[in-house]
């Protein structure tokens, strides 16, 4: 019975070993993801973008950050559930922002803005998959649907602020790996 109960424990722990192992895997996949999309997004805003002045480069720009916020946003989502400090891991943006903003923007000191900025970049990028209308307008991209009821407009500085807020957001969530 002794023997027993040694073999369950070991079974557990290498199954508690094997759990972190996938987990941390998974975070350190995300966050590397996330860090070289941030890269990315930087060097085109602050570097090429000065250069060639082509505003469809705010739209690749746009779409990094948003990648970034989603790898990011992934990584803590799978730190909280090896802790099991969550019960689910949400595959729906929804949900995931959801848990996000309710545990862990709180608990982690993670600034509210942050969130903000992580539903705003999803706004633009499917706008953007959906709008059968674009163009450049002086130094901004602008996105419009069908009869130009609604418009977004992209311009460097606000994308320069959301890199900004992402860089906070992504020093956190290194802190993880």
């Amino acid at each position: 019975c002794r023997n027993n109960i040694i073999s369950i424990t070991k079974i557990n722990n290498f199954k508690y070993f094997y759990d972190f192992k996938i987990y941390m895997e998974k975070i350190n996949h995300a966050v590397t993801e996330a860090n070289n999309s941030f890269r990315t997004a930087d060097h085109l805003a602050y570097v090429s973008y000065p250069l060639l002045r082509d505003n469809k480069l705010l739209l690749i720009i746009t779409k990094n950050l948003y990648i970034t916020a989603l790898k990011s946003v992934d990584a803590v989502l799978h730190y909280e559930r090896m802790y099991k400090r969550i019960n689910i891991l949400p595959t729906d943006f929804d949900t995931k922002m959801i848990i996000f903003e309710k545990e862990i923007v709180p608990k982690m000191n993670i600034k509210p803005n942050v969130s903000k900025v992580i539903r705003d970049l999803r706004f633009i990028v499917q706008q953007h998959k959906d709008s059968p209308i674009e163009f450049s307008r002086k130094e901004k991209f602008v996105i419009c649907s069908d009869d130009y009821s609604s418009m977004k407009t992209i311009d460097i500085e606000m994308l320069k602020s959301y890199i900004v807020i992402m860089r906070e957001f992504l020093t956190i969530i290194n802190r993880l790996k």
